[in-house]
């Protein structure tokens, strides 16, 4: 009887031991996990979707804990006419130093020239389409992204208007009017990576074209890289209190 009652402690002794070693190496998990988190660097675009972000509110930005770059970004809306072909597309402004573009192929500052270089992936010309809004084909597409580096683009706001190309043949037709983009020359300078068929140009250029389509120069966005998990939370839920989204 004794014996079976020492069997039985016996038993109880090693399941409770069974979990504390458990439960320690539980929490020896989580610390190191948190341990790892606080280590490493978390990165976000915080949206405004009406109103502008004043200067201030980016100063107070980059002095919360954690936070390591705060680097505005401008919605830049243009027309792109590469080789007879055109798309409106809003471009991002961003600033080249500080913004996460991962570049997979680029050109030289001496390549470039005075063109406004912009950025592009491997769907930023899926939205071309000819002088008569036909899309354009998939062989011609892929032609284009083949040899995309290097080539010149017209860059103008998408506020300007139609510029009318009539060219009369002998029978005194007129060939359809079509929009010219009557802007800057920029070249497409690099090729980032993403899928999003986004197109980037420098923050100074994205301002110099809304200026010159004498549109207001406004903030909605902002690039926001921390260090450490716990100071990027809570900043997070902090713009989110403010009504700016992730």
């Amino acid at each position: 009887m004794k014996s079976s009652k020492l069997q039985g402690s016996i038993f109880k002794i090693k399941i409770l031991a069974f979990a504390g070693i458990l439960l320690l190496i539980w929490c020896g998990y989580r610390l190191i996990k948190t341990g790892l988190e606080e280590q490493q660097d978390y990165e976000f675009l915080a949206v405004s979707e009406e109103q502008e972000i004043p200067q201030e509110f980016l100063e107070e930005l980059a002095e919360r804990r954690g936070v390591t770059v705060v680097s505005a970004v401008l919605d830049v809306p243009v027309r792109l006419e590469i080789e007879g072909y055109r798309m409106e597309v809003t471009a991002e402004a961003v600033d080249m130093e500080t913004f996460p573009l991962h570049i997979e192929e680029c050109l030289t500052g001496l390549e470039t020239g005075s063109k406004i270089p912009v950025f592009f992936t491997a769907r930023s010309l899926d939205n071309l389409t000819d002088r008569y809004s036909y899309a354009i084909t998939k062989s011609r597409k892929k032609e284009l992204q083949n040899r995309a580096l290097g080539m010149t683009v017209c860059i103008a706001g998408a506020a300007a208007g139609p510029v009318k190309d009539a060219a009369s043949d002998s029978s005194g037709n007129t060939e359809q009017n079509r929009q010219v983009p009557a802007g800057t020359e920029g070249i497409l300078a690099a090729r980032v990576r993403g899928e999003d068929g986004q197109i980037y140009l420098s923050y100074e250029s994205g301002r110099k074209l809304l200026e010159a389509e004498g549109q207001n120069v406004q903030v909605k966005k902002v690039y926001i890289k921390l260090h450490g998990k716990s100071a990027a939370d809570a900043l997070k839920n902090s713009l989110l209190s403010a009504g700016l989204r992730m």
